[in-house]
């Protein structure tokens, strides 16, 4: 029942999706968007760049509440691995450790130590694995994703130009598989994309950076 709320939801975002696109070409048209990278104009407005992650993370937090994503009776989407195991551990007090189990297995390597203890916060106030703290953790992983806009943005400036940047920021923000990663897997997918486009982001910003300190950054037009 849940996968036909889904369906139905798209027809709602694809039409979303055809109203944007249509003036982002309207705008092309009357020669208002620029359609290749430039460092020295402005890319787009920070009020733009706050709606798109506003909208971004609604997007994610909708399909969490509407579609009940963090149920444990949604098996074949909920995701337990060794990040909740080591959590919990850690919440319990035992330690790091115990990844592939609820019993305690003996310390543990085999994660980067961040996540599991965010999580094992999480887990201390408000409960190991109960709703509320599933919720309060794929909320963040939404953010996260949604965040990742910002990047996607910064990297089209530097290599594809704004048109392109705003339909791949735009893909992002709507289509539901992009969505699903940060409201069914209790992971650190979603912040690692955003940590890894940040880093891409970065990476092409460095000739710039190098030549002098008004070649570096995301050239934004402030909000008037």
């Amino acid at each position: 029942m849940d996968h036909y709320r889904t369906v139905r939801m798209l027809p709602a975002l694809t039409d979303l999706y055809t109203m944007i696109t249509a003036e982002l070409d309207e705008q092309q048209s009357q020669g208002r968007v620029e359609t290749h990278a430039c460092a020295d104009s402005p890319f787009c407005k920070w009020s733009t760049i706050f709606w798109m992650v506003l909208i971004a993370f609604a997007v994610r937090v909708s399909f969490l509440l509407l579609l009940r994503t963090y149920s444990f009776e949604r098996a074949d989407d909920y995701g337990v691995g060794e990040i909740n195991n080591i959590a919990a551990s850690i919440a319990k007090g035992l330690g790091f450790s115990s990844p592939f189990s609820s019993e305690y297995t003996g310390p543990t390597s085999w994660v980067a130590p961040v996540y599991p203890y965010f999580v094992a916060l999480v887990f201390r106030f408000l409960g190991i694995m109960t709703h509320a703290s599933i919720i309060l953790i794929f909320t963040v992983q939404s953010l996260f994703s949604a965040l990742t806009v910002i990047p996607i943005l910064g990297i089209a400036q530097r290599t594809v130009g704004r048109r392109a940047g705003m339909w791949a920021a735009w893909t992002w923000i709507l289509f539901p598989w992009f969505s699903k990663w940060a409201v069914t897997w209790l992971w650190e997918v979603s912040l690692s994309a955003l940590l890894f486009s940040l880093l891409f982001w970065y990476a092409l910003c460095l000739p710039d950076a190098l030549s002098g300190p008004s070649g570096s950054g995301l050239y934004l037009e402030p909000s008037k």
